[in-house]
């Protein structure tokens, strides 16, 4: 999808300050973008908390604390038999 029809928290125009430094080869820039990117992103996880809004990703469903213990047994116990 062209850049200018993206949504402003699509990947390629979120990160498109990012790249432009990184293929310019300036690092001071690309990780003050970086920076901006996430602060924005932990602000907006604030802003929810303090609405009591929970995140809903469009691809992912949540897991709770004990799915993801048992997810990490499971990934654990399969590795440990190898």
């Amino acid at each position: 999808m062209d850049e200018a029809k993206q949504q402003p928290n699509e990947s390629r125009k979120l990160w498109t300050e990012v790249t432009a430094a990184l293929r310019a080869k300036d690092m001071d820039k690309a990780t003050s973008s970086k920076a901006g990117i996430e602060e924005a992103q932990r602000q907006a996880k604030q802003d929810r908390a303090d609405k009591g809004q929970r995140f809903e990703g469009k691809y992912f469903a949540g897991a709770d604390e004990f799915e993801f213990r048992k997810l990490r047994y499971i990934l654990y116990a399969s590795h440990s038999s190898l």
